[in-house]
């Protein structure tokens, strides 16, 4: 399951890279705008922010953390990337030659 979730997050990121009127409509959908020049600068800064190996980060997974040190301080002061993230089903995929 973890695979398949992987697999349509970079398949929607792929298109979104390389499809520029297919990201326009989601960006106009999405922001409900006719604004091209919102669309088209939307559209110009996302896709080169979107990674299509989607691994997390150590940034990413801290600023988690520190969301959830309200919550719980003790157990978020001892936890590490490890603790969050498994890794498996991207390495395999990426094995695979699925991200090629």
């Amino acid at each position: 399951m973890a695979k398949a979730l992987i697999k349509s997050i970079s398949e929607g990121v792929r298109v979104f890279q390389t499809d520029s009127a297919v990201a326009k409509a989601v960006i106009k959908t999405v922001l409900r705008t006719d604004d091209r020049e919102t669309i088209d600068l939307t559209a110009a800064r996302v896709a080169k922010s979107f990674e299509r190996k989607p691994f997390p980060t150590t940034a990413g997974i801290q600023t988690a953390l520190d969301e959830l040190r309200a919550i719980d301080p003790v157990k978020v002061k001892t936890a590490k990337f490890e603790d969050f993230v498994d890794l498996r089903p991207l390495r395999e995929l990426e094995q695979e030659g699925f991200f090629k």
